[in-house]
Order: C-alpha cells, then sequence, then structure tokens
C-alpha cells in the first residue's frame, strides 16, 4: 500500500492508461457528529470509473457472492431438467 501525506488543498493523481484520477483534501477537521478527526477528499474521475467507500463495496461483492452461491439438491435438479439418463 502507498501511504501518502497531503495537506489540505494538496492533491495527489492516479493514472490509468491515459485517464488521469484526481484526488485532493478539501478538510481536515473534527467530525461533525462522531468527534473524530477526518479527511475529506474530492475526487474527479471519469465517469467511467466508480468510487466506492470499503463497507459499501464490501457489502456489493458479499451480495453478488451470495446470489450466484445458491444450492440446489441434485434430487432436485433432476426433476426440474428431466431424466436425461
Amino acid at each position: 500500500m502507498l501511504m501518502l501525506t497531503r495537506e489540505k488543498d494538496e492533491s495527489f493523481v492516479i493514472q490509468v492508461g491515459d485517464d488521469v484520477i484526481r484526488v485532493q483534501v478539501t478538510r481536515i477537521g473534527m467530525g461533525n457528529t462522531s468527534g473524530k478527526r477526518e479527511v475529506q477528499l474530492g475526487i474527479d474521475a471519469p465517469r467511467k470509473y466508480k468510487v466506492w467507500r470499503t463497507e459499501i463495496y464490501d457489502a456489493m461483492q458479499e451480495n453478488k457472492k451470495a446470489a450466484t452461491s445458491i444450492s440446489i439438491p441434485s434430487e432436485k435438479l433432476r426433476a426440474l431438467l428431466g431424466s436425461q439418463e
């Protein structure tokens, strides 16, 4: 993992092929409701790139995995498909 140190209003660039994704630190301070320190980032990327918070992305991947791992008992599958023997 690359670790970068940036101050407020500083940015960094991620290049993917010919595309450039610019990430800027827009605010550093205490959270409004949590009371914890927060960093606010602005991300300027081509629309074809999706940007997700990690917890949202992880939940989407778990849902996708659950949807593709449906188990059907073999006797029911044979009944649905009709006996090929």
